[in-house]
């Protein structure tokens, strides 16, 4: 081993001494190159870790998961993948968030476990109900992981959630294509707010009121003119009110 190499060896026999008492060190090999883009490989004779530069707390995340590895195999595990029984020792350890497990899937374990695999006719109905259901434990599990990333992922599960629906219901129908909607945000309303308005258009209403009854009781013909003006100017400013409430809120004022 060379410097670099016995020291990463010596940091191994302090993670072994805390958290694997009793497991049997690898010597530490550095390589330029490892398969599938790996960080690290729990080989034989040796430990391999990619030669680069890393962060203390980055190397030993990458050490322990290493270390996981041997301490399956040494136990006589039949598999020694990113299984169940490594995922649980990797939580005790608080290496689950780490990069180092960004390229563990569970589907691992299957294909390193001996099985015996079947096939079974189902009915698109039932499979519908089954994917359904899958999406939904979906939307659950992306609401449930911590901010941000709830709010970055929900929506992307939520918008392919309603593609299979709408796709679903078009194969029900038999129907070639499927209606998309298509939803653009209208530019915000310039001016008074929308309870100013309402607040405008109920005092205009009652001078409308008023002035009615002005009219009604058939004063001087000067006044009853004035009256008359006004009256018009006020219908205006309501009507002008009318259109913008419904324009930019979709309200309908009486």
């Amino acid at each position: 081993m060379n410097s670099r190499e016995r020291k990463i060896y010596t940091l191994e026999l302090k993670l072994i001494k805390k958290f694997f008492p009793g497991l049997r060190s690898r010597p530490v090999k550095l390589a330029r190159t490892l398969e599938l883009g790996a960080d690290g490989e729990a080989s034989e004779p040796n430990l391999v870790l990619k030669d680069r530069k890393r962060s203390r707390e980055e190397l030993e995340a990458l050490l322990k998961h290493e270390l996981i590895h041997y301490q399956l195999k040494d136990r006589g595990n039949v598999y020694h993948g990113h299984g169940a029984a490594f995922l649980k020792r990797a939580q005790e350890l608080g290496i689950v968030n780490s990069y180092v497990l960004q390229r563990c899937f569970s589907s691992e374990e299957y294909e390193h476990t001996p099985t015996v695999r079947r096939t079974k006719k189902v009915s698109l109905t039932k499979f519908k109900r089954q994917v359904d259901h899958w999406f939904i434990q979906l939307l659950e599990e992306a609401l449930n992981l911590p901010s941000p990333h709830n709010t970055r992922l929900y929506p992307y599960v939520q918008n392919a959630y309603v593609g299979w629906m709408t796709f679903s219901a078009a194969v029900k129908e038999k129907s070639d294509h499927v209606i998309q909607e298509i939803w653009q945000i209208k530019k915000g309303p310039r001016g008074k707010e929308l309870h100013e308005l309402q607040r405008e258009y109920a005092v205009l209403q009652n001078q409308r009121q008023t002035l009615l009854k002005t009219l009604k009781r058939k004063a001087h013909r000067d006044q009853d003119e004035a009256a008359g003006r006004q009256l018009k100017t006020i219908e205006a400013a309501l009507s002008r009110i009318r259109r913008k409430v419904e324009k930019d809120y979709g309200i309908l004022l009486s």
